[in-house]
């Protein structure tokens, strides 16, 4: 039986099986999936459920009643599709079973399997992503970013080379970005929309294999994004709607991201 998983700011509220033929949702208590929020209208939206097929349909609502991040009128729901109302959200499924908890483990493998992006399953990402490390590691690096080359000042007194004097502005390093806390990227498209997905681990792939695939790795100098996989295609992944070609690229507050179809912006917190 299809259900509809409720939540608030990542925290499940309820499970509701979709075992009658209309259910509304509303912020009046007399709905039958009650939203206690002034931004919700009285009677918001309601769910119809015929035979296998269900349809989401808003009732004239204030504010409107979004699936997967665009504002609809009425939609027939698909497995995994996810309704916003304000902060509210409802997840259609007809999986049985304990609700799992979005982690970034678990999100990666939910949305390659649904084809959405994010993620391949770390049992694939394994074995390819150690080359792509090494192959990242020896690309020159992003603009804004140095390398430590392991080289020592020269004492005081040692004669300068025999060039042409630089300016004290040349002679000061570029300012290295700032790398305050963890990054997050925040899904502004497809069935995960509105989700975010913290940047936890030193490697994170993303995309869908055979289409487009990315890595975000962790560098001392901040998150750097690098192409993987072109898939079919031969597109890079964009960042600020420019394409990032084969040069990896350090990535800053509110950088938006386009990977496999999917947008996403890039926040450290």
């Amino acid at each position: 039986m299809a259900r509809l998983i409720l939540t608030l700011n990542d925290q499940l509220l309820k499970d509701i099986p979709l075992s009658r033929e209309t259910l509304t949702i509303g912020r009046k208590p007399d709905n039958d999936i009650h939203l206690d929020n002034h931004a919700v209208s009285g009677y918001h939206a309601q769910v119809i459920t015929l035979l296998n097929d269900s349809f989401i349909e808003d009732l004239g609502s204030t504010n409107g009643t979004w699936v997967n991040g665009v504002r609809i009128r009425k939609r027939a729901l698909q497995e995994g599709d996810e309704i916003n109302i304000h902060h509210y959200r409802l997840r259609f499924t007809h999986q049985t079973g304990p609700v799992k908890t979005l982690t970034p483990d678990n999100l990666e493998k939910t949305m390659i399997v649904r084809m959405d992006a994010l993620g391949l399953p770390q049992t694939q990402a394994d074995a390819g992503m150690e080359k792509a490390v090494r192959k990242i590691e020896t690309t020159p690096a992003p603009a804004g970013e140095t390398r430590r080359t392991g080289t020592r000042p020269e004492p005081a007194g040692t004669p300068a080379p025999h060039h042409a004097p630089r300016s004290a502005a040349a002679a000061t390093p570029a300012p290295q970005p700032a790398t305050a806390g963890t990054g997050t990227l925040r899904i502004l498209s497809g069935p995960n929309a509105g989700r975010s997905l913290e940047l936890v681990k030193n490697l994170t792939t993303l995309g869908r294999p055979g289409v487009q695939v990315a890595a975000i790795t962790k560098r001392a100098q901040g998150y750097v994004l690098v192409r993987v996989d072109a898939g079919a295609s031969g597109e890079s992944p964009k960042v600020n709607d420019q394409p990032i070609g084969n040069q990896a690229r350090l990535l800053k507050h509110g950088d938006i991201i386009d990977i496999a179809g999917i947008r996403m912006e890039f926040v450290t917190k």
